[in-house]
């Protein structure tokens, strides 16, 4: 009976079913008649009016994270956040985190789809999305001391909860601009990686970077690549050569940020 009373709550289909023949929608449920009887004999006014308040808190918590998105693009969000609602469901408790991370992944699709995909829209839900993530995330204290040269057997791996991502619009700006209640007349292309360190700062503010071409490419690479191996890549990429004081410096200095760290070198020639 508490399920499916739950069920009502959460469910705008199933209440809609209801609300239409109340013995239609209990039909099969594994309820008791007398449960049933109970259940159908519910103030239909105070159910929809307990729905909708039920609906205002749970939004909040998603408003929150996504506070940019939801101030530009209201009643997308809404409804997308609906639909993810009933597609979805309800996870176990403790599993907010993954609710919103979800959520955002949900959102933008349904914005970068359809017959008027948005694009903007879609970039800045997928940075909230990052933002929050990496803002949870725990981060490893930075190793003391001044950062050495890697040398080529050197291993550079990403640090954990580090989120980069490609954006083809500003959405930092936009991220601020919606925040300080600023209207966003027309979104400007401004292609860019970003890459948000784990955890909140002082401020709290996202630590956020924005990557050139050349540090975004070889940020990518450090994943399991030996520094040589990374130098190699990059020469071939770019058709060049003598590179290798470039990128060992560049990989120096994503280490002084935090952003990688040298995993002990290989074994072998």
């Amino acid at each position: 009976m508490q399920t499916c009373l739950a069920r009502l709550y959460v469910d705008e289909g199933f209440r809609a079913t209801f609300l239409d023949d109340p013995a239609a929608a209990l039909a099969g449920s594994d309820v008791a008649p007398a449960e049933a009887a109970a259940i159908a004999a519910i103030d239909l006014r105070m159910l929809v009016a307990f729905a909708a308040t039920l609906y205002t808190k749970r939004k909040k918590r998603f408003q929150r994270a996504y506070a940019a998105s939801f101030a530009w693009r209201e009643p997308v969000m809404d409804a997308a956040l609906r639909r993810f609602l009933e597609t979805h469901g309800t996870r176990p408790a403790g599993s907010g985190h993954l609710d919103i991370h979800y959520f955002g992944c949900f959102a933008e699709q349904e914005l970068a789809s359809g017959d008027r995909p948005d694009g903007a829209a879609a970039d800045l839900v997928r940075f909230e999305r990052l933002s929050h993530d990496a803002t949870l995330a725990h981060p490893e204290p930075p190793e003391a001391g001044d950062v050495p040269q890697p040398e080529p057997r050197d291993v550079p791996v990403r640090v954990p909860g580090v989120q980069v991502d490609d954006f083809r619009y500003d959405v930092v700006a936009m991220d601020a601009a919606l925040r300080a209640g600023d209207p966003i007349a027309s979104p400007q292309l401004a292609a860019t990686t970003l890459v948000l360190r784990p955890g909140p700062v002082d401020d709290g503010e996202q630590r956020i970077l924005r990557m050139n071409g050349a540090a975004a490419m070889v940020l990518r690479l450090c994943e399991g690549r030996t520094v040589a191996a990374i130098v190699h890549a990059v020469e071939t990429r770019l058709a060049a050569t003598d590179l290798a004081d470039a990128v060992r410096d560049t990989v120096r200095r994503l280490c002084a940020l935090h952003i990688v760290s040298l995993s002990p070198r290989r074994a072998g020639p």
